[in-house]
């Protein structure tokens, strides 16, 4: 069977075009990209279709965009880019070229495709009432958990969550690995921003009842809502109920379940419900914390022993499933491979016949809207690569409780200006600096989704601020007794898509802006007014750099490229593209030049850093001194250093001349996301993720910590010094930009 994929189509399962190669009713093309033949549509979720695809044989799944929205196509495209580049055999698989665009008959718009793989095996939630079924072991129980923890460290190290997890979402291969599917099959970024955009509600498919957190039921997702569903997910496998089936405790809102999975230890309980605790910040702030507690429940578990075998003992419900837990435990391999023998056949490896009646989704496909992690970062961070973590021993013993985050702080005022002299109380300083630094200013910007950059202009009379909420401010500096302050506030553009970057030209006359809308945007700042846009990027905009005289604008992106545009020459009065640098395997995070401009250093989630020469357009040199992501660059005044900030919390200084890394800082306890050096280069500033939202001052030089900087109550997402050093100016997640006086 041929099925037409034509919105419009009047009969696009009609049995007439089973052997055609153009729909008899419509001419639209039934070959798609000719390759795919469409078989059958499975599913519409959101605003998305579901089909199930052949190729030479091999049955795929398509996902269909309905809608040409440029926000939900911009988010579909990313996707389709993080997709591919999640390499994880939990993970389904998407080809390079799983992402093309479909014109149909006499249709104008294209539909925005997507093929991903389709997997054999069998769900979780079909396992748990199978005939051979026993409960589950405590080995079997941590083999699982750890699976799908791996899968979700994977996950959520590419900014994004899941959102969706329960065991029809689960399948169990042959060979026992686990694979999570249907990635943001409850709403996507896309479907997300169109609902809110309209002010409808959806509950349907944003939440599963008993896995879904309330947090994310009320449109506040965080990475932390997939570890409680992960839990639930957990008491439904060990105990073979619903969570709904259990009542809660009216005083601490618990789950109260433990004692229907007897065949457990109360470690692996006890872990169970820190996942599914009933506050976010309760919750495991990442997956290593939970990976540390499976490996100190797994050391120093041993299994009892069965207890005595009295009448009342035996015909209790506890008795008989330990009594058959203690006789299987030893045998989940064996019993894995009866149940696929007996239950995996031919005709059901798939999962489009092997999973029914999902809860607003379609749980047999595997097929991905993940939900973007930058769209709601404002309400937790993410995992990174290597945190500085607990032993696991003291995990082990540690309350579940005990790791927390400190609360978000979301400002929904008028951009005002507030004088904040206290928050020098809670400033820190090492013993080698005697002098306290002061925060001048907390400037409350009136954003509400969190700063995502900010920039101090060549005079040092100005900040730039962009938000992901999409205003972009300038805030005129003036001096009170207490130093520099801001005077007033003046809004350059709003209702745009999220500011990621902003910087100044040279002469301070022009502002350039990066956002999510892959467009780049000049700025006349004495008249306010918006002088170029400039197009080429297809995603987000991540970085922008000026040239030393101006005249050339570097942008890196989320497409992988970093270009080089130049200002002075201009087509149709708008600055022209002058080359494309591409190297990178994954997304440019971050830029930086040299001063004399032959030199660009850029960053990716591909863990590398690339030195450029930009008068060939040719890599000079690849940088790998760090097995995690790369998030910050910053250059030193003389061309000669460069400090990169990674995943893992630390900060690597690197010599351009020689390409050697010189030394290493630790400090942080969360990724470094912002860097400034001071002109000088004598100090290095680093900003960090949720874990500590602190700044750092380091003298470049000896590797010393000089300083830590405290106030802000969320990321700290880009740091900027002044130009004669005497300031730096710090912007956040929690809304504000703060200014600080330096030594």
């Amino acid at each position: 069977m041929s099925y037409c994929i034509n919105p419009k189509c009047p009969k696009p399962a009609d049995p007439l075009n089973a052997q055609n190669s153009i729909c008899c009713h419509c001419g639209s093309q039934l070959w798609l990209q000719e390759r795919y033949r469409v078989k059958q549509l499975v599913d519409e979720v959101g605003f998305s279709k579901i089909y199930e695809v052949e190729e030479q044989g091999t049955s795929k799944i398509l996902k269909v965009l309905l809608l040409n929205d440029p926000k939900a196509v911009a988010v579909f495209q990313q996707e389709a880019r993080v997709l591919s580049q999640l390499h994880h055999p939990g993970i389904p698989h998407i080809e390079p070229d799983g992402y093309f665009t479909f014109l149909p008959k006499n249709r104008h718009q294209p539909l925005h495709c997507l093929v991903m793989e389709k997997v054999k095996g069998i769900s979780l939630e079909k396992c748990q009432f199978q005939p051979e079924n026993q409960p589950l072991s405590q080995p079997q129980v941590l083999n699982w958990l750890k699976q799908l923890v791996e899968i979700l460290y994977q996950v959520h190290q590419q900014l994004y969550f899941h959102r969706d997890i329960q065991p029809s979402n689960i399948i169990l291969t042959p060979n026992g690995q686990l694979v999570l599917i249907n990635f943001g099959s409850a709403r996507a970024a896309s479907d997300t921003y169109l609902v809110t955009a309209r002010g409808e509600q959806d509950v349907r498919s944003m939440s599963s009842p008993g896995y879904t957190p309330i947090e994310q039921a009320k449109g506040k997702a965080v990475p932390q809502s997939d570890f409680f569903a992960l839990g639930r997910t957990f008491v439904y496998l060990l105990t073979g109920k619903s969570p709904n089936d259990f009542p809660e405790d009216p005083r601490t809102g618990e789950l109260l379940w433990q004692h229907q999975a007897p065949q457990v230890s109360k470690s692996v309980t006890d872990l169970i419900d820190y996942l599914m605790a009933p506050f976010p910040h309760h919750r495991p702030h990442n997956a290593q914390i939970i990976l540390q507690r499976i490996a100190a429940i797994d050391h120093t578990w041993q299994p009892p022993q069965l207890p005595p075998q009295t009448p009342e003992f035996a015909n209790s419900l506890q008795g008989l499933r330990l009594q058959s837990w203690v006789r299987h435990q030893r045998s989940s391999t064996t019993r894995l491979r009866k149940l696929f023998t007996k239950l995996v056949k031919p005709k059901n490896l798939f999962l489009a016949s092997a999973f029914l009646g999902t809860v607003g989704v379609a749980g047999t496909l595997i097929y991905g809207d993940l939900t973007t992690l930058n769209n709601q970062h404002n309400q937790q961070s993410l995992v990174s690569s290597n945190h500085r973590l607990l032993s696991a021993s003291s995990l082990a013993k540690r309350s579940p409780k005990s790791v927390t985050v400190p609360p978000r702080t979301t400002s929904n005022y008028p951009a005002t200006l507030t004088h904040r002299n206290d928050e020098a109380k809670r400033v820190e300083r090492s013993s080698e600096v005697g002098q306290q630094l002061e925060p001048i200013t907390s400037i409350d910007t009136g954003a509400s989704n969190g700063i995502n950059t900010v920039a101090v202009s060549p005079n040092g009379k100005m900040i730039a601020s962009g938000s992901r909420d999409g205003l972009l401010k300038l805030w005129h500096l003036g001096k009170n007794r207490a130093g520099t302050t801001p005077t007033s506030g003046r809004t350059l553009g709003e209702d745009l898509y999220g500011e990621n970057t902003v910087a100044f030209s040279p002469d301070g006359k022009t502002l350039a802006s990066g956002s999510d809308d892959n467009i780049i945007r000049i700025w006349d700042i004495g008249k306010g007014k918006l002088l170029h846009t400039l197009k080429g990027h297809s995603a987000w905009i991540s970085d922008l750099v000026f040239s030393a005289d101006g005249k050339t604008l570097m942008s890196s992106s989320f497409d992988r490229t970093i270009k080089v545009w130049d200002l002075s020459q201009k087509v149709n009065t708008q600055p022209i593209e002058k080359r494309t640098l591409k190297g990178h395997t994954a997304w440019v995070f971050a830029i930086a030049m040299t001063p004399d401009g032959k030199t660009l250093a850029s960053c990716s989630f591909d863990n590398t850093i690339k030195v450029w020469n930009l008068e060939k357009g040719e890599v000079r040199h690849t940088l790998k001194g760090n097995p995690n992501r790369v998030f910050a660059l910053a250059i030193s005044s003389d061309g000669e250093t460069l400090a990169s900030g990674n995943g893992d919390g630390t900060i690597q200084v690197w010599n351009l001349t020689t390409n050697q890394l010189t030394k290493t800082f630790n400090g942080h306890q969360d990724w470094v996301r912002a860097l400034a050096m001071t002109p000088d280069g004598k100090m290095l500033a680093s900003g960090s993720g949720s874990q500590d939202n602190t700044i750092k001052l380091w003298n470049l030089r000896s590797g010393k910590l000089l300083g830590t900087l405290e106030g802000h109550s969320d990321d700290v997402r880009s740091v900027a010094f002044s130009p004669d050093s005497s300031t730096l100016v710090s912007g956040s997640f929690d809304n504000t930009i703060k200014i600080w006086r330096m030594p």
